[in-house]
């Protein structure tokens, strides 16, 4: 038998789709506990704290990554979270180009914490200027 593909408006509606096993609810239930049920001290649950993770931000790292492809997708509760994760998975000779005019929290983020903890090294450029950004890439390259 031939395996179809789904369509993408079908995995948008599905993906990481988890149906509640207590109340039997098709899609997956808004989790609001900031806490779970631990068995012990000793044996964590599959949960234990919201800003952690729980069942309902675990669905949409799911759908996330069904929906890219992959097998595994973080959310993050903001862009500058996000931005900081990919701060610390750039390796330490990493060269960042960024906007001029980028947000000043990021400008923050990088500036006076990122490169002088990290040895990443940014450009700030046009990036309206294709030859700007050609020209960045070769340097860098060099």
């Amino acid at each position: 038998m031939k395996t179809r593909t789904k369509d993408i408006a079908t995995l948008a509606v599905h993906a990481g789709n988890q149906s509640d096993p207590v109340t039997h609810a098709i899609f997956t239930p808004i989790v609001t506990a900031s806490s779970f049920i631990q068995p012990n001290l000793y044996e964590g649950g599959d949960f234990c704290y919201s800003r952690v993770s729980n069942p309902t931000r675990k669905a949409y790292e799911s759908a996330l990554a069904e929906l890219e492809g992959g097998i595994y997708a973080t959310a993050t509760a903001s862009g500058m979270a996000a931005t900081n994760i990919v701060m610390e998975l750039l390796p330490k000779d990493a060269h960042i180009i960024a906007m001029k005019g980028v947000y000043g929290g990021t400008w923050r983020l990088f500036e006076k914490l990122k490169t002088h903890t990290t040895g990443v090294t940014i450009s700030y450029i046009d990036l309206n200027d294709e030859q700007c950004l050609i020209n960045t890439i070769q340097e860098i390259r060099r």
